[in-house]
């Protein structure tokens, strides 16, 4: 790619030509490619077919090392794979690298003082291992393997992560990507890691705000990362819906990470084209730095390319604060001394003195990586104390006894504990892992985990009776599920079968065998799912078989669009005799598609009319009332419906019957079970209507809409009642109306061609004869109801109801009025009676109780002329209940006008009053007692 012209240049290929590849890594030395690993293509049907995935069973894992070494215009390439170990360490594994992996990453570093040129190969997926946590090294010069003894945190191995090497802090940074979270689960990781080539040691460093894999990174300026695109869909429909960012297959954002400031921000664009697989890389010679991300997958491999170009230059920043927020920009700046520099001009330090700032405040240390470190070295290498635990720093450490220990050097040597076994997920990775220890003058090597086959774990074999657990084992483990070729054995091994590959996988490595989705049908219980995976056989038109991966169209030469779906690849099927090269067609359908019927004229257009019945532009419909597939040369039959319909189903041939009430594949019987019943004399099928009811028929529904007719009968039974017909109908239909009677088997017609929107008519008894004789109807009507089109409904009946007898309605009437009035009068008196009665009862009562009162005499002295001096005495005194009471009653003398006496009374009167008794307050001496009253 010339990033001048922006021209892409064909290189040929020379010498040794590797197979093609995915899912592996590469590098560039000097003028040379490095390319290791991946999934090879197989030429060979019965290896594979093709890309795993992509086309045919699926390729094989390889471990080849290939070098080409580049010129303008082609490529020499050589397969330089190694056959021995490197001298210069001793591995922790039993095996020295060189692994069958894909979804690795490969980085070139230059390593000890002689910069020996080292590719370092980070984690991958094996099928014999599993989830490599290893670090291999490739020493290139010397074509050697080696596997890096590395120490610190425990980085958990993903596939589809990135690997990138900061040529500031000359660290290598590993993000993301799908890890295995048990024997039997995967997801996608947001972790970050930085690996330091020369000690070997992991730090961890913060997490991502989002997991990802299949993604691509790489460091726009020195000191920030830039992350694009990838999968961050996690399989789980409630981390969907709590989390919508972690639910996308296909991402489309960049993130940013400031590896001074340990920050993770956004990109200050909005996502663009979303993909996975893409590749990520620094253009050089640009005046300002630009990343460009090429080609990928969003559901088709795409071949464009994206350009990401960094923010202004540092010195144009005149004010800190926008200094030190450059690194969302994509250039990392520090303030120093009042001027905004970059930092690649003061160099890496891990801390800066007063004079240079470098971030607006300091990382924050996260307290809870200490919790969850478990040894001392992963401890150490988190920036906590280690004193027999991890703390947070050296000051929680003082009521401890154990030693402290800050850095991974003063960890010193350590043994192997479930950290570290823990991180294996498959038998054979849990045995290959080796502890080395000193013996006199040699160095021996032991298994330092083992298979716990109950508890389905690796676990550290410190015990003796570990140790002889490992030793009775053999170190046996059952065969890898890569290794297994049929269903039966594949899920008797509880590993996943894919039916249309072919391959028998780990459970916890379907996303890093299927990256792309390739597996179509799975099993893990059984191996009925593969029953019904649809061969290509079983796709006639070329569309439908390139909709299945697997799937080619061989076209068959004579120009009219036939041809035959065959299992293949982009190249050729799989059986090449069965079809030439050049009527191959994988990725595009031949130009002219008549599926054999027609031609085409100059445009690739099917001259019209279609052969053998066939209509369409592509003569790919059969015409009006016939059925059947003309695609890829097949017939169309017409249609045999006893000419009760006029089209059928077209995959089945089943008439469409235009009567309601006709049933069968032929519409050759009445559906009797909805009460529609034949006719002994006349063909088709009748509802029977019941007299004085009405019905309603909705022909609104989906297999109503071929109706176009429906068959009503009656037969008034009531000889001496006339009957009424109705008939509503809501859209446009016209309506026939004939009888037949007992004595003419013949039907009568009585109204012709009427339009049934509403309809009434009365049929005299003195016209017809209605009823029954010897279980023969004397007349029945017939109402054939026609040319509508649904939807529609009908409201029809038939009734007889005898005429109303005005003066029988009358006389009964009145009769029941008068009746009562009767009634009501009589309740009315009785009524009256029983009220007096109640009310002599009361008086009665009232005067027993006022006779039983108690009653007394007394005599007043009436005095003339006297001057009502003092207190008058009272002439009676009843007291209340309790005693703080009393009614007082006393005699008055009522005002006479002047005269003797007061007319026309006597003069006397009683006055009574309620008074309380007790003792009472006296105000004066001299007046007379106060009663209250009561009004």
């Amino acid at each position: 790619y010339n990033t001048v012209k922006r021209e892409w240049t064909p290189m040929e290929a020379r010498g040794e030509i590797p197979a093609s590849r995915f899912a592996h890594s590469s590098i560039i030395y000097g003028n040379e490619i490095v390319v290791y690993g991946g999934v090879v293509a197989s030429d060979e049907p019965d290896r594979g077919g093709g890309l795993a995935g992509v086309e045919g069973r699926g390729g094989e894992v390889t471990n080849e090392v290939w070098r080409g070494m580049i010129d303008a215009t082609s490529i020499q390439w050589r397969n330089v794979t190694p056959t021995t170990c490197s001298p210069h360490y001793r591995p922790p594994l039993g095996h020295c690298g060189g692994l069958n992996l894909s979804g690795h990453t490969s980085v070139l570093v230059h390593l000890g003082k002689t910069k020996k040129p080292v590719m370092l190969v980070f984690f991958g997926h094996s099928p014999h291992y599993g989830y490599m946590h290893l670090v291999q090294e490739f020493y290139i010069d010397e074509s050697v393997w080696s596997v890096s003894n590395t120490r610190g945190w425990s980085a958990r191995a993903g596939f589809g992560h990135t690997a990138v090497f900061d040529e500031l802090s000359r660290k290598v940074y590993v993000h993301a990507g799908l890890v295995s979270e048990s024997e039997a689960t995967q997801a996608p990781s947001a972790a970050l890691y930085e690996y330091e080539i020369e000690t070997r040691i992991w730090r961890p460093l913060p997490s991502a705000p989002t997991p990802r894999y299949l993604h691509s990174a790489v460091f726009i300026s020195p000191g920030v990362l830039l992350v694009y695109g990838g999968n961050s869909h996690n399989d789980s429909a409630v981390a969907s819906v709590s989390n919508p960012a972690t639910a996308k297959c296909f991402s489309g954002a960049a993130l940013l990470y400031d590896v001074r400031c340990q920050q993770w921000m956004s990109a200050p664009f909005g996502p663009v084209s979303a993909r996975i697989g893409s590749a990520a890389a620094l253009l050089p010679l640009q005046s300002r730095r630009t990343a460009l991300i090429y080609a990928g997958f969003d559901g088709r491999l795409r071949s464009d390319a994206l350009s990401l170009t960094v923010g202004d230059k540092c010195s144009s920043r005149s004010d800190e604060a926008a200094c030190l927020n450059t690194a969302q920009y994509g250039t990392s700046c520090v303030w120093k001394q009042d001027r905004c520099v970059a930092i690649e001009e003061i160099g890496w330090k891990d801390s800066f003195d007063s004079s240079v700032k470098a971030c607006v405040s300091p990382p924050v240390f996260e307290e809870r990586r200490c919790a969850t470190a478990e040894y001392c070295e992963a401890c150490a290498a988190a920036n906590c104390a280690w004193c027999g635990a991890c703390m947070p720093s050296s000051h929680h450490c003082v009521r401890h006894s154990h030693q402290i220990a800050v850095t991974v050097e003063e960890c010193g040597a350590s043994g192997v504990g479930g950290e570290i076994c823990g991180r294996y997920h498959s038998c054979a990775a849990c045995h290959a892992h080796l502890h080395r220890h000193p013996h006199g003058s040699e160095e021996l090597s032991q298994r330092a985990c083992y298979w716990d086959y109950d508890s389905v774990k690796c676990r550290p074999a410190n015990t003796t009776t570990d140790m002889r657990s490992v030793a009775t084992t053999g170190g046996g483990c059952n065969a890898a599920c890569a290794t297994l070729t049929t269903c039966a054995n594949c899920t008797a091994e509880e590993c996943i079968w894919c039916a249309s590959t072919g391959r028998c996988v780990d459970k916890n490595a379907y996303g890093a065998s299927f990256p792309l989705g390739g597996c179509r049908a799975w099993s893990t219980n059984g191996c009925g799912s593969s029953s019904h995976v649809t061969g290509c056989g079983a796709h006639v038109s070329c569309a439908s078989c390139r909709a299945e991966p697997a799937c080619g169209w061989c076209d068959d030469g004579a120009g009219g669009g036939r041809g035959t779906c065959l299992p293949g690849g982009e190249r050729r099927p799989h059986h090449p005799h069965v079809c030439p090269h050049r009527r191959w067609h994988f990725t595009r359908c031949p130009a002219c598609q008549c599926n054999g019927h027609a031609i085409c004229d100059s445009q690739n257009r099917c001259i019209q009319p279609c052969a053998a019945r066939a209509i369409g532009d592509h003569c790919e419909m059969c015409a009006p009332a016939h059925w059947g597939s003309p695609l890829n040369g097949g017939v169309c039959q017409p249609c045999e419906c006893n000419a009760q319909a006029v089209s059928c189903a077209a995959d089945t041939g089943r008439c469409y019957c235009s009567t309601k009430g006709l049933a069968g594949d032929r519409c050759e019987k009445c559906d009797n079970t909805n009460h529609y019943h034949a006719d002994l004399y006349n063909k088709g099928c009748y509802y029977d209507l019941a007299v004085d009811y009405q019905f309603t028929f909705n022909l609104s529904k989906k297999e109503d809409r071929h109706l176009s007719a429906i068959n009503f009968r009656n037969a008034p039974v009531k000889p001496d009642v006339d009957a009424d017909f109705s008939i509503t109908c809501s859209a446009h239909a016209r309506m026939n109306l004939t009888v037949r009677t007992r004595t003419d088997p013949a039907e009568r017609t009585l109204f012709s061609d009427v339009n049934c929107t509403n309809f009434r008519y009365k049929f005299a008894k003195s016209e017809h004869a209605f009823g029954v004789e010897d279980n023969v109807t004397l007349t029945t009507f017939f109402v054939y109801v026609y040319d509508f089109r649904p939807p529609l409904w009908i409201q029809i009946s038939f009734s007889q109801y005898p005429k109303l007898n005005l003066q029988q309605f009358f006389i009964t009437f009145s009769s029941c009025f008068l009746l009562l009035l009767l009634v009501a009068a009589a309740l009315w008196k009785i009524k009256q009676k029983y009220d007096l009665y109640r009310r002599r009862q009361r008086l009665f009562v009232e005067m027993e109780q006022m006779a039983s009162r108690p009653f007394s005499q007394v005599c007043v002295e009436l005095e003339r002329g006297g001057s009502g001096a003092g207190v008058p005495a009272p002439v009676a005194l009843e007291p209340c209940k309790w005693g703080r009471a009393a009614v007082l009653s006393l005699l008055v003398r009522l005002p006479t006008g002047g005269t003797g006496r007061a007319p026309p009374l006597g003069g006397l009167a009683v006055a009574s009053a309620l008074v309380t008794l007790g003792h009472h307050h006296h105000e004066r001496a001299d007046r007379p007692r106060n009663h209250n009253q009561c009004k």
